[in-house]
């Protein structure tokens, strides 16, 4: 079984930036999103 410190619901602009900050600090983090992300990463860290 797997367990997470941070878990982001919505892979949203808002969304994408937590789970980016919290990976970037270490933090076991898991992103759950209904749809695809389609290339919103890259539009919310340019």
């Amino acid at each position: 079984m797997t367990f997470y410190d941070l878990l982001i619901i919505g892979g949203g602009p808002a969304g994408l930036v937590a789970a980016v900050y919290g990976a970037s600090e270490g933090v076991h983090t898991i992103l759950v999103e209904v749809q695809h992300l389609e290339g919103k990463l890259l539009q919310v860290l340019i």
